[in-house]
């Protein structure tokens, strides 16, 4: 009889609590475990399902979903409007986005074709837009005189993730928007 109770006694303590298994408990998280009972803090969540986000299936411990999108951009003079900056002694073309510089054009430097993103065409101004939460987003950009500012071209263009978006800066182009200040 002892050696009942004794395998009673021990066959109690040997299962242990089944019921207090740890993982994550949350159903909406990428590792959750359905066996688990207590939640220990280890859920993880995809922070963007969108496949054309730089940051598509990453992982999180914190429920975020903001996809990063990326795009580049090229900026150009072409030969027609080099031919005016050159007449007009303008040496140096700033380019700005959003209020922020990002790289300057020679003046009298036109290009006669139009330069890709990829790779990046060393005469003309290229770079990478970065925005989150919508596949595509529009920017603000101006092209000012190098040495005093003067804005001869300023615009609002629409982009898409990983696109590449190429703008010729042409005397046509100039001109309109000189004429309709």
């Amino acid at each position: 009889m002892r050696y009942l109770i004794l395998l009673v006694f021990v066959l109690f303590y040997s299962c242990g609590d089944t019921n207090n298994n740890s993982g994550c408990t949350d159903f909406y998280a990428y590792n959750y475990d359905e066996y688990a009972t207590y939640d220990d803090g280890s859920c993880l969540y995809i922070i963007c399902d969108d496949p054309d986000a730089i940051n598509y299936g990453e992982l999180s411990e914190n429920f975020i979903t903001n996809c990063q999108y990326l795009a580049d951009v090229t900026f150009y003079l072409d030969v027609s409007g080099a031919n005016y900056f050159d007449g007009l002694g303008v040496q140096f073309l700033d380019i700005y986005v959003e209020g922020s510089y990002v790289g300057t054009l020679l003046g009298d430097l036109g290009f006669a074709f139009i330069p890709p993103c990829n790779p990046p065409d060393p005469d003309a101004v290229n770079f990478s837009l970065e925005w989150q939460n919508s596949s595509n987003t529009t920017f603000t950009w101006q092209v000012r005189d190098g040495s005093d500012g003067f804005i001869y071209y300023q615009g609002t263009d629409l982009v898409s993730a990983n696109d590449c978006l190429t703008l010729g800066l042409t005397y046509k182009k100039i001109q309109e928007y000189l004429n309709s200040k």
